[in-house]
């Protein structure tokens, strides 16, 4: 019995037996911190220290502190710009970019620009403690935050 079958359509089926278990690729695990990847970022300020958060997220309980240059959380009066932070249960680092420029935007991993941050000052007051004084919020526009 013979088939009619497009030219192309018999290559594929014949090239099929001459795959391996090696070369096809195996399906990628999404971690579960992966999974919550979140829309939108809030930076701002706690106790005079940068922090980072996600949006919607009380940051009286979830933050990330911003790392300075010494291994230090760095301090309210620096500029945040250029330095990679997290934000909780996530597996990318992000920076904010284009401090001193005509607009600011979001990098992930330090390669891609997921992004753009707008000025959003606000305060988010906590139980005990300072209250948190957000100030700017990124936007992660790619659709795998």
């Amino acid at each position: 019995m013979q088939l009619n079958l497009p030219i192309s359509l018999q290559a594929m089926l014949l090239c099929l037996p001459l795959a391996t278990a090696a070369s096809v690729p195996a399906l990628a695990k999404v971690s579960k911190r992966q999974a919550r990847i979140p829309h939108k970022i809030d930076l701002g300020t706690y106790n005079n220290l940068w922090v980072a958060w996600t949006n919607g997220v009380d940051p009286c309980k979830r933050k990330t502190y911003i790392p300075g240059p010494t291994g230090q959380s760095l301090p309210g009066d620096q500029n945040p710009c250029n330095i990679r932070f997290s934000v909780p249960d996530t597996d990318y680092q992000y920076s904010m970019q284009g401090c001193g420029g005509d607009g600011l935007w979001i990098m992930r991993n330090g390669v891609e620009n997921v992004g753009d941050c707008y000025w959003a000052p606000g305060n988010n007051a906590c139980v005990a403690g300072e209250p948190f004084k957000g100030q700017w919020q990124c936007v992660l526009n790619d659709g795998n935050m």
